[in-house]
């Protein structure tokens, strides 16, 4: 079930690339890592952490990532300004989407980990957890660069 879902994100992120080009791709790929960073912070954060507290239900945290995830979004996108922006080229898409998936796929892996509501198998912790993740990440921000250019 968990490839098929990975398989799903990947085509929905190529779609979404050819669409509205790769900045958007990279834009996402960009917003993963400070959403690790954020959610790391939360806890231990004046004033946040007092308001979130101990969450009552399991389904809390997966709101707060979702909530964080598109206002970073939103400002990486405003960092990234529109100087590459407009449809790509399939063959960019197809790079950019893929390696954005695989960058979706690393963090959700850190940053779900083992929630009680959904949580990747073994084999997908396997593959993409902390013993490979330095490589992914390396060979997906690779990936985007060489698809910008």
């Amino acid at each position: 079930m968990d490839w098929v879902l990975i398989g799903l994100l990947a085509i929905l992120l190529v779609i979404f690339t050819l669409r509205a080009g790769t900045r958007s791709a990279v834009a996402v790929s960009l917003t993963f890592p400070v959403l690790a960073f954020a959610l790391g912070a939360l806890p231990s954060t004046a004033f946040v952490a007092a308001a979130i507290g101990k969450p009552a239900s399991p389904l809390v945290p997966l709101i707060i990532a979702a909530i964080l995830f598109v206002a970073l979004f939103i400002l990486v996108s405003r960092v990234l300004g529109s100087g590459f922006s407009g449809s790509a080229l399939p063959l960019a898409a197809l790079l950019t989407g893929l390696a954005t998936a695989v960058v979706a796929v690393v963090f959700l892996n850190q940053i779900l980990g083992s929630n009680a509501i959904w949580h990747f198998g073994p084999q997908i912790r396997a593959i993409f957890g902390p013993a490979y993740e330095l490589f992914w990440i390396l060979g997906s921000y690779a990936v985007l660069a060489f698809a910008r250019r």
